[in-house]
């Protein structure tokens, strides 16, 4: 409610990012896990493959992107709120907020003002990430 009251008051848009496929875009896991290749494969029964990153399936795997996303986002000035890890903001120099990223796993929603250049275009050009972006 208060990020609404922000876009209300302030006449920012919001704006929608998808990071695609990015599960695949994790860092490597800090765990040893190992699978066994389904018949399909045809890669012979004995097969069984180490993971350097966390699958979609795996139980860590959202932790995995959470993690991953945070230090990318950190990389470039853009701070998690201490009471909820959601929940992120960008101050510019003069320490006013310049705008709120909401993460909702591999989904962002960015509420900003309309002439706003903020650092998360910034953090676009230093990732591997492919976005959609729609702004509302």
């Amino acid at each position: 409610m208060i990020a609404l009251n922000l876009i209300a008051k302030n006449g920012w848009r919001i704006t929608t990012l998808d990071v695609k496929q990015a599960f695949l875009e994790l860092d490597e896991i800090d765990r040893e896990v190992y699978v066994i290749l389904p018949p399909e494969a045809n890669l012979g029964e004995e097969t069984i493959w180490k993971l350097r990153v966390a699958v979609h399936s795996l139980a860590d795997a959202s932790r995995n992107w959470h993690l991953t996303s945070k230090r990318l986002l950190a990389s470039v000035g853009i701070r998690e709120c201490s009471i909820e890890s959601s929940l992120y903001y960008s101050l510019n120099g003069c320490g006013e907020l310049e705008g709120i990223l909401v993460a909702h796993v591999d989904d962002f929603f960015l509420l900003a003002p309309i002439h706003s250049k903020t650092k998360c275009r910034s953090s676009r050009q230093k990732s591997k990430w492919e976005l959609c972006r729609k702004t509302m």
